[in-house]
């Protein structure tokens, strides 16, 4: 193992755009997620409701502000209506008047309710995934990775925040990709059993983070590392580029997946790593997006540390040639105790994203952090060579801790394949 990969081996994980979100500046055509990604660019969704109806919507563009605009049709209805969504949730208006159904994305799936259009065209609740031929989906599994039992000796914590448990670090070279020459327009990270049943702090299991390689590129931020192309922490964001923007994976590439786990149980539990990748053949020509990776400890392990109450901890960037340009998507990472990051570019003063952490309203979370919100957007703010970026992570915490981490990822179209 090289030492660009020991000096990540703590490092704990982001994702980069989109999340369960609540407040983000608004910044040219920024928009923030509330809710669980929005839709494809694009795509088609077909599904049917609970009475049997077919339900399909056709995302038709990005809008000059960001938002996804789109139709939503009821094969037993004539006409159709019109929807527009800014963070993932949708209410569609019956073209003429009236609303005819409500409904949340999540990036490959949409599911909500139907009105009663009429007589003969009952409503309900609808579910409807992904069948846009343009679009293709992959999902790759990595593992399955054998968790440790959690020693016998481990005191039991006293709130369920800052679980024990036998933490282990898998390493996988090599690994599979989902497409080559291609662009990746989207990324829904999960942690599974092998049977696919979901694990999470409820089970006793928890992906402290992943972190996916290049080894063919050189990092932007830490150029002596391979190329960070996304991360996950167990809050499990979905990554969603706008219309027109992908991440190109090249024929020849080779990829290396970092897992730190933990199990929290008495048993050996088997547990596998899940990316869902959403991507086009390269022939639809896409702005190629590169990563930007930004680090409250940048090129350390990311681990830094917070006192008791209230802080706020802050790193500065110069933004390099190499990956000036627009910001088309960037979000955040915090531990447990964490409120929100932000990134501001100090040389135009403008307050580029608000990432917020979300707790409580999963309750396979445990009350511990289970989302982060993101910005995406065209672009949501254009960086310049030698502008002072500044990285603010927020923390109200009852105790000190040493091992917290701000994290902020952006996607930045640098038009250079």
């Amino acid at each position: 193992m090289n030492n660009s990969y020991r000096s990540l081996l703590t490092l704990s994980g982001v994702m980069v755009t989109l999340a369960i979100g609540l407040l983000c500046a608004p910044v040219g055509s920024a928009r923030t997620l509330a809710h669980g990604g929005l839709p494809i660019a694009g795509a088609t969704y077909a599904g049917r409701t609970s009475s049997g109806e077919r339900v399909t919507i056709r995302i038709a563009s990005n809008r000059s502000n960001g938002s996804e605009s789109g139709t939503l049709h009821v094969a037993c209805a004539a006409a159709g209506a019109d929807l527009r969504t800014t963070d993932g949730a949708f209410t569609a208006r019956w073209k003429g008047g009236g609303d005819a159904a409500t409904g949340v994305f999540d990036v490959g799936t949409v599911r909500g309710h139907l009105d009663a259009l009429s007589a003969g065209c009952a409503g309900g609740r609808f579910n409807a995934k992904l069948t846009s031929p343009s679009v293709r989906v992959s999902t790759v599994r990595y593992g399955p990775d054998a968790l440790k039992p959690m020693p016998m000796s481990m005191p039991m914590p006293k709130s369920m925040f800052n679980m024990n448990g036998a933490m282990q670090d898998f390493w996988s070279q090599d690994v599979r990709q989902p497409c080559s020459d291609c662009y990746i327009v989207g990324i829904v990270p999960n942690f599974v059993y092998p049977d696919g049943k979901v694990a999470n702090y409820n089970t006793g299991a928890m992906m402290h983070h992943i972190v996916l390689f290049d080894d063919s590129a050189r990092d932007v931020s830490c150029p002596s590392w391979p190329q960070r192309i996304m991360a996950s922490g167990n809050e499990r964001t979905d990554i969603t580029l706008p219309r027109g923007y992908g991440y190109y994976v090249g024929a020849g590439e080779r990829w290396t997946l970092l897992a730190e786990l933990m199990n929290m149980s008495m048993r050996t539990q088997h547990v596998e790593p899940q990316l869902t990748y959403y991507w086009v053949p390269a022939s639809q020509h896409l702005h190629p997006v590169t990563p930007l990776w930004l680090d409250e400890n940048e090129c350390g392990n990311s681990l830094y540390s917070i006192p008791k109450g209230s802080s706020d901890s802050v790193w500065h960037y110069t933004v390099p040639a190499s990956i000036a340009g627009p910001i088309v998507s960037i979000g955040g990472h915090v531990h447990d105790y964490g409120t929100h990051i932000s990134l501001t570019d100090t040389t135009t003063h403008t307050l580029i994203c608000d990432s917020r952490a979300g707790y409580g309203m999963n309750m396979a979370y445990m009350k511990n952090i289970e989302s982060m919100s993101g910005c995406t957007g065209t672009p949501v703010a254009t960086i310049h060579a030698g502008d002072v970026l500044s990285l603010n992570s927020f923390y109200t915490s009852p105790i000190a801790e040493s091992d917290v981490m701000g994290i902020m990822v952006a996607y930045v179209a640098t038009h250079q394949k």
